[in-house]
């Protein structure tokens, strides 16, 4: 079977590092997903709009190879389970699926965009495949988790006087200090450096450039630049 993108979103996660593992945790993450020309037609998205949310199915485009098994960061990187019992990018196929919750329809006839919010997608993520979804079938409130069952503890985040300096100066980027904020107390560091302290480290979101570390305290954004 032969699949090629219907779609690509656009999102401000611009840098693979950073990016939520689930979209429910960043609801202040926007995307734009445009419909490419050949599939942009109006009638196609005919009622969609009586729909609050998408089920998307994409493409982990920046990702190569797979394996068997794979370490989940959830899991401290030190335990192994198989690939199919996670949503690892690292598969055969390299395909994902999210849920994403629609905010506007932009519907002409030949150009169409849906806005959604709570984003999990690198920008540029091609899409493969839009379908509505429907809680009375696709929810299973009483389903197991799994080894997945414990929420992670998000970590305080603060902003050095520079930082909010920046922000305070910019109201571009002061439309993201809450998307920075929802990132990063996810402590989106590899599972090897959880332990370590006042280390430097670099991120990206939209064109902000993010510097921060993390204390025993939580989370310092030390400066932010274009």
């Amino acid at each position: 079977m032969k699949i090629t993108p219907i779609a690509f979103i656009r999102t401000p996660f611009t840098d693979k590092f950073g990016i939520p593992k689930q979209p429910s945790l960043t609801p202040s993450a926007i995307g734009k997903i445009i419909i490419e020309k050949e599939f942009a037609k109006d009638f196609a998205f005919k009622e969609l709009e009586e729909f609050t949310h998408l089920t998307v199915i994409f493409g982990f485009h920046k990702t190569d190879g797979w394996d068997l098994l794979v370490r989940p960061p959830r899991l401290g990187g030190n335990k192994k389970v198989g690939v199919y019992s996670t949503r690892s990018p690292f598969r055969p196929n390299n395909l994902g699926i999210s849920h994403l919750e629609i905010q506007k329809l932009v519907l002409e006839s030949n150009h169409v965009e849906i806005h959604v919010k709570a984003v999990d997608l690198l920008d540029g993520t091609p899409i493969y495949d839009i379908k509505p979804y429907i809680p009375r079938w696709d929810s299973f409130p009483d389903a197991s988790m799994g080894w997945i069952e414990q929420d992670p503890e998000l970590l305080n985040v603060s902003f050095s006087e520079s930082a909010e300096s920046f922000l305070s100066s910019n109201k571009e980027a002061q439309e993201y200090k809450q998307l920075i904020i929802e990132v990063l107390s996810q402590d989106p560091r590899p599972a090897y450096k959880k332990g370590e302290f006042n280390q430097p480290h670099h991120s990206q979101i939209a064109d902000l450039k993010l510097s921060w570390t993390v204390t025993e305290n939580g989370v310092q954004v030390t400066d932010i630049t274009k």
